[in-house]
């Protein structure tokens, strides 16, 4: 029989301080050798009510391996080796090169806060959050300087191990939630690689030095609803 001292302890244990709870993820994310989770992302375009909308599958691996494979709104594979981003576009035979920084993976906040190149505290205020329903404990962290229009990201995580159920985001430029994540998967280089079909069109636009103002060629932006 549990003594009502010890119940205590133990719903104590459960519920850590937002500052606690920073660490135990921030511990969670620099364990991880590689992680696969689902994505999904909408932007909206400056000005306008118009929305753009993503669901993708994504992979990483330390130190700065990534892909993603995107369904909606077009099928697209996407690989970096954190400096240049290659973008595959099987319908209309196009490979797009061009620098990862200011691409949409990073502007996007989620594979910046999944990196663990940076503590959490570092960037971010963060405090508990009240939400029913929640799987774990929920923080609310506020980035400390301006980040790309975000607001807040939402972190659903256990209070115990710091493992991460979940990660939505507040802005004012667009959503993003990721889910489903796996660490730990093994997985290999080739995973990381692109190979596309021989006459496929080859876009460079890695000599491009304006991080942060990359445009695709007209016909291969997502489409707008």
């Amino acid at each position: 029989m549990l003594l009502p001292t010890t119940i205590l302890m133990l719903a104590a244990a459960g519920t850590p301080t937002a500052d606690a709870l920073v660490v135990k993820v921030n511990s969670y994310i620099r364990s991880a050798v590689d992680y696969t989770a689902t994505f999904e992302g909408t932007t909206v375009t400056p000005g306008t009510d118009k929305e753009r909308s993503m669901r993708s599958k994504m992979y990483f691996k330390r130190p700065s391996l990534m892909r993603m494979d995107t369904e909606s709104p077009m099928k697209t594979v996407s690989v970096s080796d954190g400096k240049i981003l290659q973008s595959y576009t099987p319908a209309m035979h196009v490979l797009t090169k061009m620098p990862m920084e200011g691409s949409p993976l990073v502007n996007s906040g989620a594979t910046r806060f999944l990196s663990g190149e940076r503590s959490l505290g570092e960037e971010f205020t963060a405090t508990m959050s009240d939400c029913t329903g929640c799987r774990g404990a929920q923080l609310r962290l506020v980035p400390k300087k301006p980040m790309e229009g975000l607001s807040a990201v939402l972190v659903d995580a256990d209070p115990l191990t710091g493992r991460i159920w979940s990660i939505r985001s507040e802005s004012s430029n667009g959503r993003f939630r990721i889910d489903d994540i796996k660490v730990n998967n093994g997985l290999k280089a080739e995973t990381f690689q692109i190979v596309v079909p021989t006459g496929t069109q080859v876009m460079d636009l890695a000599s491009m030095k304006q991080p942060g103002n990359f445009r695709l060629p007209a016909g291969m932006e997502m489409p707008t609803k």
